[in-house]
């Protein structure tokens, strides 16, 4: 099963990055730390964005659970370009998990999930239409990511469970029964989990055999709004 899994991956990022190639305005950022000279400009973007969407991560509180866990400094960012402008970002941020903050609940649950990564911060850049179209690409190029370059085996995330549909697609699976409302946030949040297998059997199923992976679909704003 683990070189099928190889095989398939394989396969996979040969075919993304053909895609990839043909478009030369394209490029990708990451993963990149945070001693890289590119993270101010990534950070900016993001924080942007969040401010106005989720100002509820930019509390005292807030700022001062990430500084406590040192999330930027410890998480892998990423991000896509076209025509040198930021089509979207995201952030992977290993164990110790921000969500385990969030809840008892996600505390416990994430404990047997120390060897995955956690899944962040998706963004996308509100002035342009095809932003779920950018958004799509930057997490295959993170997909490939997981598969090929990491030791990671699997991505755990938690966002509003009226959002959740938009990760389901990349088979991260929300948890049933696991989720808890956070008074801080005004929302029910999901736990989702997702393995190697699950993702890449998810994408295979919705973009390669239906023909999916590459079309320009507009998603609304509200489907990536993350955490």
């Amino acid at each position: 099963m683990l070189s099928l899994l190889r095989f398939l991956s394989k396969i996979l990022y040969l075919l993304v990055d053909s895609f990839l190639k043909k478009d030369k305005s394209i490029e990708f950022i990451g993963p990149i730390s945070s001693f890289d000279s590119k993270l101010s400009e990534l950070k900016d973007f993001k924080d942007q964005i969040l401010t106005d969407s989720a100002p509820y991560l930019y509390t005292h509180e807030a700022l001062k659970n990430e500084e406590a866990l040192r999330l930027d400094e410890r998480s892998y960012h990423f991000a896509i370009k076209k025509d040198q402008v930021i089509m979207a970002y995201v952030r992977l941020t290993p164990s110790t998990f921000e969500l385990s903050q969030l809840s008892t609940v996600f505390d416990t649950i994430s404990r047997h999930y120390d060897d995955y990564i956690e899944f962040n911060r998706l963004v996308a850049n509100p002035r342009i239409l095809k932003r779920g179209y950018y958004a799509k690409l930057l997490l295959l190029y993170v997909g490939l990511w997981l598969f090929e370059k990491s030791k990671y085996r699997g991505i755990i995330a938690t966002c509003r469970e009226e959002r959740t549909d938009f990760l389901t697609s990349f088979g991260i699976k929300p948890m049933i029964g696991i989720e808890t409302f956070l008074s801080e946030r005004n929302g029910r949040y999901q736990l989702l989990i997702g393995s190697k297998k699950q993702i890449l059997t998810e994408i295979f199923k919705n973009y390669l055999n239906q023909s999916r992976l590459f079309k320009i679909q507009k998603i609304e704003t509200s489907t990536l709004k993350q955490n």
